[in-house]
């Protein structure tokens, strides 16, 4: 049984419970689990690769080639280009993901 899934049979419970504060209680529960799912799925975005289609042109992203091989890349005159390698056009692109944030400087 998942977390979620308990999560939710618990809510459920309370809402069964016939007590005014306990269904209070679940209502404003489901409200923060419901920005918690929302969240859990934008994160859930950034660290999954995504069809190349839906891939922004604007920004540096990691992209996935049909070997198989992970290529840091940039969109310059139409084209992904290699930022290791500014000459190398990279084909044959299949997901792209974003970057990580950097490290925060300490």
């Amino acid at each position: 049984m998942s977390a979620l899934y308990a999560v939710e049979q618990l809510l459920d419970m309370l809402d069964r419970s016939g007590s005014a504060y306990l269904q209070t209680a679940s209502i404003l529960a489901r409200s923060e689990f419901a920005a918690l799912r929302t969240r859990i799925a934008e994160l859930e975005a950034l660290t999954t690769w995504q069809p190349i289609e839906t891939a922004p042109k604007d920004v540096e992203i990691l992209v996935e080639d049909d070997d198989g091989v992970i290529h840091h890349v940039e969109m310059e005159n139409g084209a992904w280009v290699s930022l290791s390698n500014k000459l190398e056009e990279v084909y044959g692109i299949v997901n792209w993901m974003q970057l990580p944030k950097p490290p925060e400087e300490k």
